[in-house]
């Protein structure tokens, strides 16, 4: 399903409306409107470096109107329960997802007991939770080995041409500047959401 034309295969989709449970009035295939959405996320978690299977997930969620179990998101997006499982429990520790209320006052019933998920629509929980748990830490990440590069290039300097050594001093001071517009930036962004 999540393959590189974001399409599903042609026996799980239908023309929107069509091929709804009698049940749930929950379109048993994926239709072309979810279709749609769900390449938005595919494309956006993979510029994000997260799996594709983050964003499918997430697409279907956002695109549908009610609650899917897990089966159901297994089903229409044809991943393996390893996938989906991982992908709910990552867009639910980012807060991507939660857990949907019972709708049929906690029966005992069998359907009563699965969980359902729902797509959170908060941009700002989204973006904040990025933030501080991607972004944050890469930075860090990175001021660290811009921390090593200053001492490698300090070792090196004696070794250098002056003029080689000054170009280089350039290049890691233009690189310090944008981690720390970077920095000054985040948390900008986070209040504007």
């Amino acid at each position: 399903m999540i393959g590189t034309t974001h399409a599903p295969s042609a026996a799980k989709t239908l023309p929107e409306g069509q091929g709804a449970s009698a049940t749930t009035g929950v379109p048993q295939a994926v239709t072309a409107f979810e279709t749609e959405l769900i390449g938005v996320f595919t494309d956006l978690v993979e510029l994000l470096g997260l799996p594709k299977s983050m964003g499918a997930i997430y697409g279907l969620l956002f695109a549908s109107a009610q609650p899917l179990t897990f089966a159901e998101i297994e089903h229409k997006l044809e991943l393996s329960k390893g996938s989906v499982s991982q992908g709910l429990r990552a867009l639910r520790d980012l807060g991507a997802i939660i857990e949907a209320p019972p709708t049929d006052g906690g029966s005992a019933a069998p359907q009563a007991r699965m969980t359902r998920w729902v797509a959170t629509t908060e941009l700002r929980k989204l973006i904040g939770t990025l933030l501080r748990e991607r972004l944050t830490p890469y930075l860090e990440r990175q001021d660290q080995r811009v921390a090593a590069a200053s001492s490698a290039l300090t070792d090196l300097a004696k070794t250098l041409a002056a003029d080689y050594h000054r170009t280089l001093e350039n290049r890691l001071d233009k690189l310090q500047t944008w981690q720390s517009r970077a920095r000054t930036i985040l948390p900008v962004i986070g209040k504007m959401l």
